[in-house]
């Protein structure tokens, strides 16, 4: 244990981070398992807490997926959803 205030908080404060965090996560169905850790992940990103350097560009690209449409799908393996995302990454990039 620490001797001084702060440092007791900030091992509190991270022992009930961590407590929740394992109800929740103990909770879920495991499909929604990895969402919920993707969703924690970016927002820890987001304010910094994480040491990788949050993109809202890539965030945003990932989250919403921005399609290109106009050119038609010549493969029928791909689904045209898919396909259009794909012209949208081959274009824009």
């Amino acid at each position: 244990m620490a001797d001084n205030v702060a440092a007791r908080s900030s091992n509190l404060r991270e022992s009930i981070r961590i407590t929740i965090f394992q109800w929740v996560n103990r909770g879920l169905f495991e499909k929604h398992k990895l969402i919920f850790c993707n969703q924690l992940c970016f927002k820890l990103m987001q304010k910094g807490v994480l040491e990788e350097k949050f993109n809202p560009a890539y965030y945003d690209f990932l989250i919403r997926a921005p399609k290109k449409y106009g050119v038609e799908n010549p493969m029928d393996w791909i689904p045209a959803p898919a396909w259009y995302f794909i012209l949208f990454l081959f274009i824009s990039y």
